[in-house]
């Protein structure tokens, strides 16, 4: 019974407990094999990209274009994170998940009908 050993102290004499913010984003629950995805985003649109799909592996820029390798954990949110970026973002690797994210768009556009 884990309510058997409760017992009452003074207010303010708890120890202060720091949560795990990092473990609260569904974009970190694991489901399935993980990958890393290349993107290619434009300089302005960057932080934004790196807030909806994580934080990346490493980057590079050329011109006003940056390219990200992001760990991929949870696809199914992340190809939906994806989506809403909409033109702001390009998936160009791995092919994988580049037809991962086909068969997504196929299946979004044939449920809407």
């Amino acid at each position: 019974d884990r309510f058997g050993a409760v017992s009452l102290a003074a207010p303010g004499t708890a120890p202060a407990v720091q949560p795990d913010l990092t473990s609260l984003d569904p974009l970190q629950y694991q489901v399935g094999d993980p990958i890393t995805a290349t993107v290619v985003v434009p300089f302005a649109h960057e932080s934004q990209v790196i807030r909806e799909l994580g934080r990346p592996l490493d980057r590079t820029q050329e011109g006003e274009e940056v390219t990200l390798r992001i760990r991929v954990v949870n696809r199914e949110l992340w190809l939906f994170r994806l989506c809403h970026l909409g033109k702001r973002v390009r998936l160009t690797g791995p092919d994988e998940l580049r037809d991962e994210f086909r068969t997504y768009l196929t299946g979004f556009v044939a449920g809407a009908r």
